[in-house]
């Protein structure tokens, strides 16, 4: 009897110091969601965020290598529904990627799709591309765009780049090819809706330019305009290898905007590998962007920019030691810490990974104990992307993934993110209007004190590919940590106006428009005035405890218990419509079957609308 009562004395003890360890309990952990952007597989292989009907919610396009393209309308409470009718998702199409942005400046997202050949081995002739624009409301249906150079002309098009390489307000397009069969293409912007085909450096005869899988389009040294990385694969090459290729924009030395310089020496184009993607992203804070090349054998490769074309490799970590085969890669700041972190998504027979960045040049790989099953994900993944889909100041982030070994297609995932911890963040929509409404080019900086210390963080709007075949949400997203606010707010944008702004509250959507200042702020996400979860009492408990939360007015309400995985183990409320009031739920200890939940630390979750509120509970048998 007495050793009875001191083991239960210590259990409560173990969980009580867990329970008010703030470090050891973050609930960092990402939940994969049933929904229509997760049920559907016909070998995807690119996957692209972009907020198509200005709704405010990104909406997701998935391509696929065989049968028609997938369109996601985001609903904006959680769910997507899929668009069925138009060219845009009954073309078929053997489609390795696509990328949104706002060629014609008319405010609305346009879609450039790339298109390959048959899959391997490589027999079919190449196919043509497809560009649909926007006709924006009251539908938001697309236009098949079939007069124009960058939809008539064909090559094995891994994947495409919009960019504004003369900094003239209208994007351009970069159209890089695979094989060895024909060259790349680049088609200047007229500012009409026209396209033409013109050569730069980096566009050589056929078989003088070995094959580019991915073209990377980043300012490298900060100096106003967009340098350009070529990831080599090689892989069609006798030695099956070959070194990628750099070439520094001389636009703001010289004015010319087609005078390119070739970057020959450093490890990033010298190390002679299979990279088929590049992933860019300033993890040091330092001001200038890095990059993560993904190497189809693996290892990858991880350079620290130094400063203007001067790049330094790093090893000995696990994110350059990891032998998994990758194509998808992207950075992300998942836990609002102040600090990007990278995702990659690998091959058949490699899980998805995650490594946290520690803020010291030093990167921990995740394991299913901090991220939940987002890091045992072997379905063979294709790319990856981020964005805040469901506007709670997190980013969440989907995979698209190919078949399995036996040729059968397998569902894409969507993971939540509910990390659930109190770190503050902000997500900025930049505008153009002197520069391309995207603001594709611009490169937005924020100062805050993170943490006590007074930080720097930078972040580029990009019409490239992240990793191998994805698009991030074009708006950026800052995690700040316990900032309540940003000092400072710098945005440079592609025309060369730079616009300064001062004591911006944390957690909100913002918008910038150039020259026009902060005209949008968004309130939606903040917590109404009277919404609130109480803390559950009696805590610790066993094996009844209340859990009680008010409403400022009616809403629909799901209440939810998740395990320490990130496992819902019960819905206590489920979609039901509630007046406003307060409410009190028991929870008796059991999971949806029945049985009883084990002791341990648990997390209850209220969310109304888009509204979300959780904390965390000990159960002591």
């Amino acid at each position: 009897m007495i050793i009875d009562i001191l083991r239960t004395r210590f259990i409560l003890a173990i969980f009580l110091l867990l329970f008010l360890s703030g470090t050891a309990l973050q609930a960092q952990f990402f939940t994969r969601i049933s929904t229509a952007a997760s049920s559907d597989g016909t070998y995807s292989t690119g996957c692209s965020w972009g907020d198509y009907n200005n709704d405010g919610y990104p909406d997701l396009f998935v391509c696929n290598t065989a049968g028609n393209n997938l369109l996601y309308r985001n609903d904006g409470n959680g769910g997507f529904t899929r668009i069925t009718t138009g060219a845009i998702v009954n073309d078929g199409g053997t489609t390795n990627a696509a990328v949104w942005a706002d060629y014609n400046n008319d405010g609305y997202l346009d879609l450039y799709v790339s298109n390959r050949g048959s899959s391997f081995p490589i027999t079919a002739p190449a196919q043509k591309n497809f560009l649909y624009k926007n006709d924006g409301p009251p539908n938001y249906t697309f236009t098949k765009i079939t007069t124009q150079p960058p939809a008539n002309d064909a090559n094995y098009t891994w994947s495409s780049s919009w960019v504004d390489y003369n900094n003239d307000g209208w994007l351009d397009l970069h159209v890089p090819e695979n094989l060895h069969s024909a060259d790349d293409y680049f088609y200047e912007n007229d500012g009409s809706g026209n396209f033409s085909a013109i050569s730069l450096p980096f566009i050589l005869p056929d078989g003088d330019d070995p094959s580019t899988g991915v073209g990377s389009w980043i300012d490298i040294d900060n100096d106003g305009d967009q340098d350009v990385l070529l990831a080599k694969s090689g892989r069609f090459l006798p030695g099956g290898a070959e070194d990628n290729r750099l070439f520094q924009s001389q636009f703001s030395e010289t004015g010319s905007a087609n005078s390119f310089n070739e970057i020959t020496s450093g490890g990033l184009v010298t190390h002679f590998d299979r990279d088929f993607q590049a992933s860019w992203g300033d993890y040091d804070n330092d001001g200038d962007m890095d990059v993560l090349t993904g190497n189809f054998d693996g290892p990858n490769y991880l350079y620290r920019n130094d400063g203007g074309s001067t790049f330094t490799r790093i090893t000995g970590q696990s994110i350059v030691t990891d032998p998994a085969s990758t194509l998808g890669s992207t950075w992300g700041d998942y836990d609002n810490d102040g600090d990007i972190d990278l995702f990659v998504s690998n091959t058949a027979g490699f899980p998805a990974r995650v490594f946290r960045n520690e803020g010291n040049g030093n990167f921990s790989q995740m394991t299913f104990s901090d991220l939940g099953n987002i890091t045992t994900n072997f379905r063979g993944s294709n790319s990856c992307a981020l964005a805040d889909y469901d506007k709670d100041g997190d980013l969440d982030l989907f995979i698209a993934n190919a078949s399995t070994p036996t040729g059968a297609p397998q569902n894409n995932d969507l993971y939540r993110n509910d990390q659930g911890n109190a770190n503050n963040w902000l997500q900025i929509d930049c505008i153009g209007t002197t520069s391309n409404r995207t603001a594709i080019g611009a490169t937005v900086r924020i100062k805050a004190s993170v943490f006590g210390e007074q930080t720097w963080q930078m972040r580029t709007i990009t019409g490239s590919p992240t990793g191998d075949r994805g698009q991030n949400d074009l708006r950026v997203h800052f995690g700040l940590g316990d900032a309540a606010e940003v000092d400072t707010l710098i945005i440079n944008w592609p025309s060369g106006s730079v616009e300064v702004f001062s004591g911006i509250s944390a957690n909100q959507y913002i918008t910038v428009t150039e020259n026009g200042g902060v005209t949008g702020i968004s309130t939606e996400n903040k917590l109404p005035a009277g919404f609130l979860l109480k803390q559950n009492y009696p805590n610790p408990f066993n094996p009844i405890t209340t859990i009680a939360y008010s409403l400022p007015n009616p809403a629909t309400v799901n209440l939810e218990i998740f395990n320490m995985l990130g496992q819902k183990i019960r819905t206590l409320v489920n979609n039901q419509s509630q007046g406003s009031g307060e409410y009190a739920i028991q929870w008796n200890g059991r999971d949806e079957g029945g049985a009883q939940a084990g002791s341990g630390v648990y997390y209850y979750r209220l969310r109304m609308g888009a509204f979300v509120q959780q904390r965390k509970m000990v159960l002591l048998r």
